[in-house]
């Protein structure tokens, strides 16, 4: 049933035949929201745009947009939608089909041979069907559209089909006896379901409540009864909290189910239980002073507590238990309620952690194989690196030396070549960078050559007493030939003994002269050189 109100006429910027966003109202009328038109709400609407066209129907008010559909029952385009120029006027009032409505019209059609469908108008659940004289039954036709009725079975040629369709009447304000006695409280006993309205009210016994008490003025906040020995309450028209038969409490959940967000407290299962979709799940506060935050007893008797201090975030056994403080960005470890260094062991023989993934260093004085402690590697000055097998040291790394104390057994040594394209003037051959110097340029003049360790590290403080390295120089002569005639050690001439027993005195033309060079440190800041030179062509 439409919606009928005084005084309301506004206007429309709309244009086309699609729904009508309204206006403001028209001079001396009133909006339809101000005349009482609620949000959903069915009006009865004429349309008057210009002088010519107008529409008649009813439409669904929408407050939010202030708009309003359009069901055409009656217009000046042949009963369709007009085309709205933007400048009409719009106004709620009756057709004479609300002030005198039809009880019911009959549509009488001819059949065809086999005819099923005959097009007809109708309200829904309002309408009879005859077949020749005879009412049909339901299943005997479908009538679910308002415009036309398809019979199951085809009709024959020359039948006579009448449908009857009925208009649809309301009477307010009138009650069946039943309706009354429920609607109204009796004289003696009865059932109150309406509101019951008062400043104070005494009770001398129980007050029976079947669902709910609810905050006056405020429909969404109310204490429910929902089922037997349950209790909640709701706020904002959604249940907050419960409890249940067996004393469990739930706040945001109706039943202990942990994948559901909410806090719950039972005596079974998960005793308290919080869950959470997104962010923390409890958050605990210390306010000012630094201390525990959280503690963990036994027996009444503390176990272990979470806290924090200036320096981090710490976790403490109990009595001389472990604990582990959490820093910026180190994690360190605890004894007693305090940090310790050097005390706590992470893991032990009978708990071992199984893989450790790390992105930088390991600072440790030494790494004991697991089951083998005569197997480590061991740091015993700075700049030092010692292997130990068999608990013996076998292998030393150090700034200056590498020294294996056991026999070495190498499949192959690939030593560092160094080019160079230097052709006359001193060689400073630097051990501690290559074993081997390739001039690749026909070399102009005789050459002195310096052994040393680095322009900033002499050779003797590089080697002990008792050890030997060896350096190969390859000279490129071209068709005059030169040859290396001066020996240095750490700067200071040395006397090779040569191969063969005769030094070298000139090199070979259009070749490659192939030095080698093997210096043994005797004492401090003497060497003996042995030396041999090789001509390749």
């Amino acid at each position: 049933m439409v919606k009928l109100v005084n005084r309301a006429k506004m206007t429309t910027a709309t244009t086309g035949t699609g729904t009508i966003t309204l206006g403001s109202a028209v001079d001396g009328f009133q909006t339809f929201a101000a005349a009482g038109v609620s949000n959903g709400e069915t009006v009865r609407y004429c349309i008057e745009d210009g002088t010519t066209n107008f529409e008649l129907g009813s439409g669904v008010f929408t407050a939010s947009g202030t708009t309003l559909s359009r069901i055409v029952s009656e217009s000046s385009n042949s009963n369709n939608a007009i085309n709205l120029s933007g400048s009409a006027i719009v106004f709620i009032t009756a057709i004479a089909a609300d002030l005198q409505p039809t009880t019911f019209t009959t549509t009488v059609f001819t059949a065809t041979a086999n005819q099923t469908a005959f097009s007809v108008s109708y309200t829904v659940g309002f309408v009879e069907v005859f077949l020749n004289g005879s009412k049909l039954s339901a299943a005997d036709f479908t009538a679910t559209n308002g415009s036309s009725i398809v019979l199951a079975s085809g009709a024959t040629v020359g039948d006579t089909l009448d449908v009857v369709a009925y208009g649809t009447q309301t009477i307010a304000n009138v009650y069946t006896q039943s309706q009354s006695d429920a609607r109204f409280l009796q004289l003696t006993g009865g059932t109150l379901s309406g509101d019951l309205s008062g400043t104070t009210s005494t009770f001398s016994g129980d007050v029976t409540i079947a669902d709910k008490i609810v905050h006056s003025g405020d429909t969404n906040t109310a204490i429910r009864f929902p089922a037997v020995d349950t209790v909640t309450i709701e706020t904002d028209g959604s249940e907050r909290f419960r409890v249940d038969s067996s004393g469990g409490f739930f706040l945001g959940k109706t039943s202990a189910a942990l994948g559901t967000a909410g806090l719950q407290a039972t005596s079974g299962g998960a005793v308290v239980g919080i869950t959470r979709d997104g962010g923390a799940s409890l958050n605990l506060n210390r306010l000012s002073s630094n201390g525990e935050i959280m503690g963990f007893f036994k027996d009444t008797t503390q176990v272990g507590s979470l806290g924090i201090e200036s320096s981090g975030f710490v976790l403490d056994g109990e009595g001389s238990h472990a604990g582990l403080k959490m820093f910026a960005s180190a994690i360190g470890s605890r004894q007693n309620g305090s940090d310790v260094d050097a005390t706590i062991d992470l893991g032990f023989s009978g708990g071992r952690f199984k893989d450790l993934y790390l992105s930088a260093n390991v600072y440790a004085n030494a790494l004991v194989h697991d089951g083998d402690t005569n197997t480590k590697i061991e740091f015993p000055a700075a700049d030092e690196i010692e292997f130990h097998t068999n608990g013996a040291a076998r292998l030393l790394l150090s700034t200056n030396v590498t020294t294996v104390n056991n026999t070495l057994d190498i499949e192959e040594v690939i030593e560092k070549v160094t080019a160079q394209t230097s052709t006359t003037g001193t060689i400073n051959f630097d051990l501690s960078d290559q074993a081997i110097e390739n001039y690749t340029v026909n070399q102009t003049a005789n050459r002195t050559i310096n052994f040393r360790a680095d322009s900033g590290t002499a050779l003797n403080s590089k080697m002990s007493t008792g050890q030997s390295m060896t350096a190969a120089i390859l000279m490129q002569q071209g068709s005059t030939a030169y040859y290396l005639n001066a020996y240095q050690v750490d700067g200071s001439s040395v006397t090779p003994k040569w191969s063969g027993g005769s030094a070298p005195t000139g090199g070979n033309a259009s070749s490659i002269d192939a030095y080698s060079f093997t210096i043994i440190k005797t004492a401090d800041a003497t060497f003996t050189v042995l030396a041999s030179v090789t001509q390749f062509a």
